[in-house]
């Protein structure tokens, strides 16, 4: 796998990025309307992708002749083996997948809506990448404006549909971001106590 991720890197830079990306991510469904919609926090290299056909076919083509991606066209999907995704981490150092984790974190921020009824299908279908962002935010200790939003939202929507277990770390770990990025006295710290309150 590593041989192929090479000869992938060496035809392709813009493939073997869009590839580490993915490897922060859930390995299943991952839209790619997260990677055209976020090529422009995810650095130089995958941004023409956001806006060029021709470079995206390309970069997915690159993956999918190495076996390191499925696409779903009909869904507009990637699946990438989990596999993969370790081989790929594991060749980073720590702070680079710090910087990976970091991006993994304001794309999907950017991509989680907030929750109502209409949007629900659309919060569930991201659900699984934003608790693998979530779980960066705890490893890495990423207590950023985007890492406090998306925990927040993500809460809400779980305690929306009910799931209250599910929706209190997550509540509770946005409250503790906003008041060490915002203070005490913020509007965005009093709406999440006022969440964790309403959770309770």
């Amino acid at each position: 796998l590593w041989l192929s991720f090479e000869k992938v890197r060496h035809s392709s830079p813009t493939a073997a990025t869009l590839l580490r990306f993915c490897a922060f991510l859930h390995p299943d469904d991952i839209p790619e309307f997260l990677i055209t919609d976020g090529a422009s926090v995810l650095g130089p290299v995958l941004q023409p992708i956001a806006t060029d056909e021709f470079h995206w076919n390309n970069a997915i083509g690159a993956l999918r002749n190495y076996s390191m991606v499925k696409r779903n066209a009909e869904k507009g999907t990637l699946t990438i083996h989990r596999l993969v995704q370790a081989i790929i981490k594991d060749s980073m150092d720590r702070e680079t997948q710090r910087q990976w984790a970091e991006r993994v974190v304001r794309v999907v921020d950017a991509a989680f809506p907030e929750p109502e009824p209409s949007s629900w299908p659309h919060c569930e279908s991201l659900m699984p990448h934003a608790r693998q962002a979530a779980q960066y935010i705890e490893e890495f200790h990423i207590f950023s404006k985007e890492a406090g939003r998306l925990l927040y939202e993500m809460a809400t929507y779980l305690q929306d549909r009910g799931r209250y277990a599910e929706a209190e770390p997550l509540s509770q770990l946005a409250l503790r971001i906003r008041e060490q990025q915002l203070g005490h006295e913020h509007p965005d710290v009093a709406t999440s106590l006022n969440n964790l309150a309403n959770l309770y």
